[in-house]
């Protein structure tokens, strides 16, 4: 362990849609170690995209996987 910090957590597919999980990590790892939590959006660096699909937070995520699946295509 070289004794750095996490200083971020993202959330990312299905599994970020429990209710609470985000409020939950965020109080129990905030008091520990200063741990940011945010909830990814699969959707943000898309750049072939004009526009983000209109869709409610934790609908996004359910787009994670597939995202990444078409990404290999393009890297």
């Amino acid at each position: 362990c070289s004794g750095e910090r996490i200083q971020k957590m993202v959330l990312s597919g299905g599994g970020a849609k429990m209710k609470n999980l985000p409020e939950f990590l965020t109080t129990e790892l905030s008091n520990l170690s200063g741990t940011k939590i945010e909830v990814a959006n699969p959707w943000q660096n898309i750049k072939q995209m004009r526009t983000s699909p209109n869709l409610a937070p934790h609908e996004a995520l359910d787009f994670t996987v597939p995202i990444g699946l078409s990404m290999r295509t393009l890297l």
